[in-house]
């Protein structure tokens, strides 16, 4: 199992019969959020991450 969002992206990427099930537009678009969701919380300490989260959900 992943044990980072990094790992994580990467297994999905990976993993054709995964990417298989969603429309190839999809999948490059859910993975340039997330990675670039990754730039903007790199550095972070995990309670500044929580609270980010919690201020905008």
């Amino acid at each position: 199992m992943p044990e980072t969002l990094e790992q994580a992206l990467v297994a999905f990427e990976t993993d054709d019969r995964v990417c298989g099930w969603f429309d190839a537009a999809f999948v490059e678009t859910y993975l340039g959020v997330r990675r670039q969701e990754m730039k903007i919380l790199a550095g972070d300490e995990p309670h500044e991450i929580c609270a980010r989260y919690r201020d905008l959900f």
